[in-house]
């Protein structure tokens, strides 16, 4: 719901939904890389002059293209504060991005980047709602920035994050693919290689508990 708020606001600038691969049924992780990396991105962000002089120069993670129009989605607290966010996209291009909306509340937001005409990956968006318990999963992303990385697991669970204040979201996905630094906002990714969810956090102190948003 949180995401159809989101993309119906954009629609009137150009969002096109429609436009994306068509999946392929119970793919290996393999497959499921080479499909969804290339639509996967590296996000850094100069932090404001507030936050350098504290010592955080920038913030790490990743965001999925959702359209030809480069839109692309991540979590909101990947870009907070940022003066400058730098998108990296798969093939390395480096581009700037223009925040389009935040939402702390709900640790989401949309920024753009001016793509290419020959950049045609845009990633598949699944059915949270159909995910089950013991379902394989697969997380793309950037961890601690060392480049794409793929991880493995199953949704171990639903319910809220640790702390429940901290996002609306009533089935947060739970899973044993391991989720870190970078990752954040990165898709988490069925069998089928569509996204079922964007990673968000984990749990500290505990081991292979990460956390999702639904799509």
């Amino acid at each position: 719901l949180v995401l159809a708020m989101f993309l119906a606001a954009c629609a009137s600038d150009g969002f096109d939904a429609s436009v994306q691969a068509k999946g392929v049924d119970q793919e290996n992780p393999t497959q499921i890389y080479k499909k969804v990396a290339p639509a996967t991105v590296f996000i850094k962000s100069v932090l404001t002059s507030d936050y350098l002089m504290s010592g955080a120069g920038s913030s790490i993670g990743s965001g999925i293209i959702l359209d030809h129009q480069g839109v692309i989605l991540t979590n909101a607290h990947v870009v907070d504060k940022a003066a400058k966010i730098l998108v990296i996209l798969h093939d390395g291009t480096q581009l700037n991005a223009a925040l389009v909306g935040s939402d702390p509340y709900t640790d989401l937001a949309l920024l753009r980047v001016d793509l290419s005409k020959n950049h045609h990956a845009t990633v598949l968006l699944g059915n949270s709602d159909r995910v089950d318990i013991g379902q394989e999963v697969v997380a793309i992303g950037h961890p601690f920035g060392l480049g794409y990385a793929l991880t493995t697991g199953v949704v171990s669970g639903f319910g809220t994050t640790p702390d429940p204040r901290s996002t609306p979201h009533e089935r947060v996905i739970q899973t044993s693919a391991a989720i870190n630094p970078g990752n954040s906002g990165g898709p988490l990714v069925d069998k089928n290689g569509e996204v079922i969810g964007i990673n968000m956090s984990i749990l500290n102190g505990g081991q292979n508990i990460g956390f999702a948003i639904p799509i």
